[in-house]
């Protein structure tokens, strides 16, 4: 019986023998962890926001007649001749 010599090479050990497949696991929760948490304390900053994008055509109309009321006020008590909003 014959029998082949075999070179015995060393494996590498896999990821979850040595701990980093476990560390990059713990890694992962804890971001994950923390993009739920601010996304917790952003969602009144969100809603605000969203809340400003949803107006109603009523109010839209208001703020551009605001808007440019007051533009015209601030061109009629500038000192200088030159228009602030041209």
């Amino acid at each position: 019986m014959e029998t082949k010599n075999r070179v015995k090479t060393k494996q590498p050990k896999s990821p979850a023998k040595n701990g980093v497949a476990s560390k990059n696991l713990k890694d992962n929760k804890v971001i994950e962890a923390k993009k739920a948490e601010q996304i917790k304390r952003n969602q009144a900053a969100i809603t605000l926001l969203r809340s400003w994008r949803e107006c109603s055509e009523e109010e839209a109309q208001e703020q551009r007649e605001t808007g440019e009321y007051l533009m015209r006020v601030l061109d009629e008590d500038r000192l200088s001749n030159r228009k602030l909003f041209p």
